[in-house]
């Protein structure tokens, strides 16, 4: 398991769906770097241009998704998720976005 609890990630999209779990070492569903979250924050990088998307299978795409990350002028504000009761997992999520364009990603996890 990480020694640390407090991380941070930037994932580069692939322009196919892609679990957030992909940015860990050990990117294994239930493995040990894959933690049980109690915040996590989602912010798209400054240069994209394009929306990026969330969702809860590997179907997400700019048609199928939970949620919409937009574009955003200067620093976007981050999708702030608070899932202490959830425990929620980063293998959990997947996420679409063009290829090359970025997503930083802020967890604190149990």
């Amino acid at each position: 398991m990480p020694s640390q609890r407090v991380q941070d990630f930037t994932l580069t999209f692939s322009g196919a769906a892609q679990r957030l779990s992909s940015v860990l070492t050990n990117p294994a569903v239930g493995g040990p770097d894959d933690l049980s979250i109690q915040l996590l924050t989602l912010q798209p990088d400054t240069a994209n241009a394009a929306a990026c998307y969330v969702g809860g299978t590997s179907a997400v795409s700019a048609t199928l998704y939970g949620f919409a990350l937009p574009v955003g002028s200067g620093n976007p504000a981050p999708l702030v998720l608070s899932l202490a009761q959830a425990r929620a997992r980063l293998s959990d999520f997947w996420v679409f976005g063009t290829s090359g364009q970025k997503l930083h990603i802020l967890l604190v996890g149990y």
